[in-house]
């Protein structure tokens, strides 16, 4: 963001945060929200799209792992757009053989789950308020929907 500013650096940001961390960028855009109101919204953009990529990057470490559970876990990734690269590789690794692949998909998309709510705990800490507000609705909306998913699938 220093090099191509609030407006042009923000998807660069979240794009890139969310390849290494999305969890260092929703700290990062919570800390900049409280010091200028200026870059709300940028800060959540970054943060937003940090947190996609988050799933995205789930499913190339499921994809190098086991293959077989992409099918079943494309369909909850996609639509809930954690640290959670340690369980996902479990995961994935165990399905199959010690633990079923309806067993791994839940236990991964409760990871994720998970982490959106450590993330939307960093944005109330951290952030400002209408940093917070907008974050709570934007995670609660995630959650319902990766909870949905196990219930349903």
């Amino acid at each position: 963001m220093k090099i191509f500013g609030a407006k042009g650096g923000t998807g660069l940001t979240g794009i890139l945060g969310g390849l290494v961390s999305s969890t260092a960028v929703t700290v990062t855009m919570s800390n900049r929200s409280k010091k200028s109101c200026d870059i709300l919204y940028p800060a959540l953009l970054a943060t937003t799209i940090a947190n996609s990529i988050m799933f995205l990057r789930i499913l190339v470490e499921v994809f190098a792992v086991r293959r077989m559970l992409i099918s079943d876990l494309l369909a909850p990734m996609i639509c809930m757009m954690a640290n959670v690269d340690a369980i996902t590789l479990s995961m994935a690794t165990l399905a199959g053989t010690e633990i079923t692949p309806e067993v791994a998909v839940d236990a991964i998309v409760l990871a994720a789950v998970s982490n959106v709510v450590t993330k939307t705990g960093i944005a109330v800490f951290f952030g400002s308020t209408e940093f917070r507000k907008y974050m709570i609705l934007t995670s609660a909306a995630v959650m319902v929907v990766g909870l949905l998913i196990i219930v349903v699938i």
